[in-house]
């Protein structure tokens, strides 16, 4: 004011502008400086960082918690000290605050959880300094998160047939279930019936594991009603409902052609034919019509209606031959049933039994020969068919039983275990008025190579006082180590790296020898450090087994196997079902197949002692005998012949023997998967270092996809190459074939007879060029085998194709070359050569290939060395020979080719 107050007393003419330009500078300083000062004391706000959504549990108790959540804040010109901080929330039902420490304190903000609440609530943060303030907003979920219900589809009203019978049947139906926010195996399904007189509802699988609901349909039922499915997701729940009419018709069951001799009297008699019908309702309801398309052969009579008798009547005129087709019709007035089938009159004809083969058995051998029995005009249970032998005391008419129902019959009986010789049996059948017969040679032959071959016998091998700890524990003794952690280190071979129990021992990578390798995690938890011991001493022998056929044929350097073998229990569930049955039970063999070193290598003489040994064996009506005799040998050797104790284990090292599982287990085991189907895997010690059981390859089993030419890797050209080269050994009769694999490289780890991999299919697995490689080489050699006949040849020499040969097509004509099968293996199981379960002489069952091809060509080549080296039995007769044998493979060239 002063200077304006002097600026008015100035004369305007003369001061005006450079007093008016000291005003403006004077007025800008002044407003300068204001701000100045204020930017002086105030230059920035509080800067709260963005604070991300949270989610927090519900509180169950009965009372508060207290739950934080952390910030951070800066302020450019303010201490921490002087800022402070307020917080809400948007629904402080579900979150109330607490209060919470000054940001300079800890920065942190504190809130109640209310009991039992849950919800989506929003928080407002705002930071302040006392002039400027900054606000941040952030969400917390309570609780799971919301989730949308599944959604079901494909459900729509049904209409069924009626069940007969008296059992229940499961009826499924199918859907499509999808949800927005959740995985199928977060869904579970439940499924209920508003009619329990018609369909009881069962547990149904998840969603994950099938779309399926599953119900019971109660037999003999009709009716409706609704099916209601639910599929919830642990929060939300969808249900559908659809309508199933079960309606009532009749049914007929077929009714055979029939076949009847002539009217041989004077008048028309009365030909019933019986029917069945099943109808869940009134039989009063239903009619039978029926006609004929030859009155005058047979003409209808009065039948009685379905609920009286099911029988239709008619009338047959005296000497007439012909046919007529009948057909029938029940009905209830809505629904219908009809069938129709040929009744034949012919002549009367004498019943036709099937030729039989001259049989050749052994001493104390359990036979059933089967025949067939049929006649033309009459069922071949009206028949009478008897038995008579023309050497009583040898086998007698009342020693062999008729079995069989329907056209197949069987001859059983059990051959003499104390005589041989021969006897002619002969078959007779009649019908009321004729008669037929068959008749063939029995010629019962001494078992005494045989019982020199293989001990299977229940009575001795339980004298044999050899368990399984007792073979691991003398092993294990020359090992430096005890036998439970031999055991343990071979069955952890089967286990991955993740299940691996830490026995010193190679574990499962899923790849073995370059090729596919099945991890089998149920077979591994025998090394379970709690479990092995029970798992040892449920394991019991089956049979020995001399294969002195394996020696060394050309240097003599060994003499043969020696073989053992113990099975896991009896290979039955907790159901009795034996073999890969659907239930999970235990079920493992393990083979121990010692090879015996020569004492003089390059001389036959060396294994005089050994040969001598097998032929001295009594046979079984002799069992503690042969129990001391076996385990002496088994477990101490010849000493007087330098022959070191069959167990030991420079028997099972490399260039020697090996030891062979047999793998089933399918337990179920929490975390381990169900292996698939049978498996086979070779195993060698090594004594002299860790780990003291190593996993080999399966000799003579050529991983597949080396027949594929698709392969271009150095291996499988080489194998192809070799493959062509050695063809020859495949090109041999069909008892003298054998499979030559030059490398040990080209061998797999492990023989299937089923499973995904395929690996000893080798017709499947052989590319069209590597076929047609094949057909060239056969065709220049002139030879009468196709392509797919060689790799079927191939493929039977694996283990897989020796234990199931069924699986690959080999047991049918033609399969291997020009009306040439191989020997069926087919038993209990058709996985094994030598069952758990025993016959009904307490032996333990043989396959038929080892009766009819394997055993007799080893019987051929063992008579065949006690003759060459003139060789006396030193306690029984037991040395002499069959006088022949059945279709006989000459194992001298083929290796191991029985697996």
């Amino acid at each position: 004011m002063y200077y304006l107050s002097k600026l008015k007393q100035r004369p305007a003419a003369t001061t005006r502008p450079a007093r008016l330009s000291k005003l403006i500078v004077f007025t800008r300083a002044i407003i300068g400086a204001c701000l100045f000062f204020s930017g002086l004391s105030h230059a920035a706000a509080p800067v709260l960082a963005p604070i991300a959504d949270q989610q927090r549990d519900i509180n169950t108790g009965t009372y508060v918690s207290g739950t934080a959540f952390d910030y951070s804040v800066t302020d450019s010109d303010t201490p921490l000290s002087g800022l402070s901080i307020s917080y809400s929330s948007s629904d402080t039902s579900i979150l109330r605050t607490s209060g919470g420490p000054p940001p300079h304190i800890a920065q942190v903000m504190l809130f109640d959880i209310m009991p039992n609440a849950s919800g989506l609530v929003t928080v407002t943060a705002t930071v302040s300094d006392g002039t400027d303030s900054s606000t941040q907003s952030f969400k917390v979920r309570v609780g799971p998160e919301p989730t949308e219900a599944p959604i079901i589809s494909g459900l729509q009203d049904t209409v069924m047939d009626y069940l007969p019978g008296s059992s229940r049947q499961t009826a499924p139906f199918s859907y499509s279930v999808t949800d927005p926010d959740s995985a199928l195996n977060e869904l579970s399904t439940t499924v209920s019936s508003s009619n329990h007189d018609l369909f009881i509802p069962r547990s149904s699988p998840p969603p994950h594991i099938a779309s399926v609901a599953l119900f019971d349909l109660l037999p003999n039922a009709v009716g409706t009603a609704e099916l209601s499915i639910t599929v919830s997701d642990g929060q939300n729940s969808t249900t559908k409902t659809f309508t199933v009419e079960v309606i009532a018709k009749p049914s007929i069951k077929p009714i055979n052609d029939h076949l009847r001799i002539t009217n041989t009297g004077t008048s028309s008699i009365i030909y019933p034919v019986f029917y069945e019908v099943t109808y869940p309702g009134d039989f009063s309801e239903l009619q039978l019509s029926f006609n004929s398309s030859n009155s005058e052969l047979l003409e209808p009579g009065n039948s009685p209606p379905p609920d009286v008798a099911q029988v239709m009547l008619f009338n047959l005129p005296p000497n007439k031959t012909g046919s007529s087709l009948i057909n029938m019709e029940i009905s209830n007035g809505r629904h219908s049933a009809s069938e129709s089938f040929l009744i034949t009159i012919e002549d009367n004809t004498a019943p036709e039994i099937s030729p039989i083969t001259d049989q050749k058995v052994q001493q104390a051998q359990a036979v059933s020969i089967d025949f067939s029995v049929s006649d033309g005009q009459q069922s071949s249970s009206s028949l009478g068919i008897s038995v008579s032998s023309s050497n009583p005391s040898l086998l007698s008419s009342d020693d062999i039983q008729i079995q069989g129902s329907g056209d197949q019959k069987s001859l059983v009986f059990k051959a003499p275990h104390n005589m041989i010789g021969t006897t002619h049996i002969t078959i007779s059948a009649r019908d009321t008025e004729v008669s037929s017969s068959q008749s063939f040679k029995l010629e019962v032959e001494s078992n005494s190579v045989f019982n020199s071959l293989v001990v299977h016998d229940k009575a001795t091998l339980d004298l044999l006082a050899m368990p399984l700890s007792t073979v691991l524990n003398q092993l294990g003794s020359e090992m430096n180590t005890s036998g439970e952690s031999l055991f343990r280190s071979l069955w952890d071979t089967q286990n991955p790296p993740e299940r691996f129990l830490s026995v010193a021992a190679h574990n499962c990578t899923g790849s073995f020898n370059g090729f596919p390798y099945e991890c089998r995690e149920a077979d591994g938890s025998q090394a379970d450090p709690s479990k092995s011991s029970s798992f040892i001493n449920n394991y019991h022998p089956i049979a020995l087994i001399n294969r002195y056929d394996l020696r060394d044929r050309k240097d003599f350097k060994n003499c043969g196997e020696a073989r053992i073998i113990y099975a896991f229990g009896d290979g039955n569930d907790n159901n009795g079902n034996h073999g890969l049955a659907d239930d999970a039970f235990d079920r493992s063999l393990m083979i121990f197949e010692a090879q015996l070193a020569n004492p003089t290598p390059g001389s036959a003489e060396g294994c005089k002692a050994i040969v001598d040994f097998w032929a001295s064996l009594p046979e079984d009506d002799m069992p503690q005998t042969r129990a001391n005799m076996l385990r002496d040998f088994y477990l101490n050797g010849i000493s007087s012949a330098n022959i070191s104790p069959v167990i030991s284990s420079g028997n099972f090292v490399s260039n020697s023997g090996q030891i062979r599982s047999n793998q089933f287990r399918s337990d179920n085991q929490p975390g381990i998967p169900n292996p698939q189907g049978w498996v086979l895997h070779e195993f060698k010690l090594n004594p002299l270092s860790f780990p003291k059981v190593i996993p080999v390859t399966v000799k003579s089993n050529p991983f597949g996809g080396l027949f594929n030419e698709s392969d271009r890797s150095s291996t499988a050209v080489s194998f192809r190459s070799s493959f062509l080269q050695e063809i020859d050994s495949l090109l041999l009769p069909i008892d003298e074939f054998f499979l030559t694999v030059t490398q040990d490289r080209f061998n797999n780890g492990q023989s299937h007879a089923s499973g995904a991999i395929n690996e000893n299919r080798y017709l499947t697995q052989a590319s069209s060029g590597f076929i047609a490689d094949i057909e060239a080489v056969l065709q220049a050699k002139n030879s009468e085998l196709t392509a797919e006949q060689v790799l079927n040849r191939a493929t039977a020499m694996t283990c897989g194709g020796c234990h199931m040969p069924g699986r690959f097509n080999l047991t049918h004509s033609d399969a291997i070359g020009p009306g040439q099968s191989w020997p069926s293996s087919s038993n209990l199981d058709g996985f094994v050569q030598i069952d758990e379960v025993l016959d009904n002489n307490q032996r333990y069952i043989l396959s038929p290939a080892l009766k009819e091809a394997f055993l007799p060509a080893r019987e051929k080549d063992f008579s065949k060395a006690i003759e060459e080296q003139s060789l006396q039995s030193t306690g029984s007769s037991n040395a002499r020979t069959s006088s022949g044998t059945q279709s006989p493979v000459n194992i001298s060239q083929s290796g191991k080719r029985s697996g």
